[in-house]
C-alpha cells in the first residue's frame, strides 16, 4: 500500500495489518508496513517490536537485534 494509503489508515490499524503479514510469514510486507510507520512514528516500541519479530524470522538477526536494543532505550 502506498504511503499516501497509510495517512488514512490509523496507526493501531496499520499496526495489525503487519501482525497479520507476520503471522501470514509474509515478512517482507510486514517489514514495509513497520517502516512506513515507522517514518511518522519512529518510537513506536510495538512497532519497532513486529520488525524486529519479521526481520528474525527472515534470518536478518543483526537488525532485529538493533530494533530490540532500540526498544530497550525507548522504554
Amino acid at each position: 500500500m502506498p504511503m499516501s494509503d497509510l495517512n488514512s489508515l490509523t496507526l493501531n490499524t496499520a499496526l495489525n495489518e503487519a501482525v497479520e503479514w507476520l503471522t501470514a510469514a509474509e515478512y517482507a510486507q510486514a517489514i514495509a508496513r513497520c517502516e512506513d510507520l515507522l517514518s511518522s512514528y519512529p518510537e513506536a516500541v510495538r512497532v519497532l517490536s513486529v520488525r524486529a519479530r519479521a526481520l528474525q524470522a527472515m534470518g536478518e538477526v543483526a537488525r532485529a537485534a538493533q530494533d530490540y536494543a532500540r526498544v530497550l532505550e525507548i522504554m
